[in-house]
């Protein structure tokens, strides 16, 4: 697992020096954004491991440093009036890259004492926690997929000015996703230590369903203000995204209650089953943009929240199986 991470990274950073080096990185924003991705398989290693080790606050502080530092810094450098696109990238590869090597660090160094995270008395199975951890990077990575190929298959077959259009709906739509982390922490780490399967299934559909209202009533604010502050924050020329966003929004619902469902299905130990809903969303998606006559970039975004929920159906078809299979294995002991 940890040479697959090494090799991706490498690949990645390959890509970067080849660009550089033929002349199509000039610019220091276009180099920091193509580093950033890299950096980030760099730290979905360390961020497995400790998921594996159910060292929860360790694994929780590595998903918010990546996103929330880099906002804080964004927002005061916006509000002062001194944010620029390189210190954006430059921002996003800095935060990420010191996560990643403080993860690196930590699980090295907790290894070679001999006992993880300090934990001296709990017996680790390495297969068993590397096996979570396969699948945790298979779901990370297919979540991440899913997340952005309405935009790639966009790419291939619209301009450059449409698929601005449609990016600028997609970022303003993606802010109701992450509402759902703060309840993804909590309900990973109360679900694992959590032995009873009823209390478990319980617990877990109640932080779903706050998860979907709260995305709900954001999105419905969002959908009310963005006339106003698409114009204002991205220009008079990006009006055009209003409806887009619009229908995005609902997409951005189904994946906000769909990211606390995966740390729902991670806390009841069957990570694997959020790669497969994530990747057969992405299908739908990429399949549906490309082969489907869209008629405007409405369609698209329908077409993508389409994609949110087909994954979120499947991800609720494993949360009822996995409660199912777990309640029939009591009775049978």
């Amino acid at each position: 697992m940890r040479r697959q991470v090494l090799v991706s990274s490498c690949v990645w950073f390959g890509i970067v020096v080849t660009l550089l080096w033929m002349g199509r990185v000039r610019v220091l924003s276009a180099l920091a954004f193509l580093a950033w991705p890299g950096l980030t398989v760099l730290l979905i290693y360390p961020v497995s491991v400790l998921q594996g080790l159910q060292r929860f606050g360790y694994y929780n502080l590595f998903r918010v440093i990546p996103a929330a530092g880099p906002t804080i810094v964004i927002v005061f450098l916006a509000v002062s009036d001194r944010l620029t696109v390189p210190i954006v990238g430059v921002l996003y590869c800095g935060f990420t890259g010191v996560a990643a090597i403080w993860g690196w660090n930590l699980v090295g160094h907790e290894w070679r004492r001999g006992h993880p995270m300090g934990s001296h008395d709990i017996p680790v199975d390495r297969s068993e926690f590397s096996r979570v951890a396969r699948h945790n990077i298979f779901a990370t990575a297919a979540t991440a997929f899913n997340g952005r190929v309405d935009q790639m298959a966009l790419s291939v077959r619209s301009e450059t000015g449409v698929v601005g259009l449609y990016s600028v709906a997609a970022s303003t739509s993606a802010v109701v996703v992450p509402l759902a982390s703060a309840f993804s922490a909590v309900a990973l780490s109360g679900l694992a230590a959590e032995a009873d399967y009823g209390a478990r299934r319980v617990m877990g559909r109640n932080y779903v369903l706050l998860t979907g209202a709260i995305a709900c009533v954001a999105a419905s604010i969002i959908s009310l203000l963005l006339p106003t502050l698409v114009p204002r924050v991205f220009g008079a020329d990006f009006v055009e995204s209003v409806g887009p966003a619009r229908v995005l929004l609902a997409g951005s619902v189904f994946a906000a209650v769909n990211y606390t469902l995966a740390d729902v299905l991670r806390g009841m130990g069957t990570p694997g089953s959020i790669g497969i809903a994530e990747g057969l969303g992405a299908c739908v998606t990429a399949v549906g943009v490309l082969a489907v006559p869209a008629d405007g970039l409405s369609s698209v975004a329908a077409i993508s929240s389409l994609g949110f929920g087909v994954a979120l159906l499947i991800n609720l078809g494993f949360f009822v199986r996995t409660h199912r299979r777990a309640v029939g294995d009591v009775k049978q002991g």
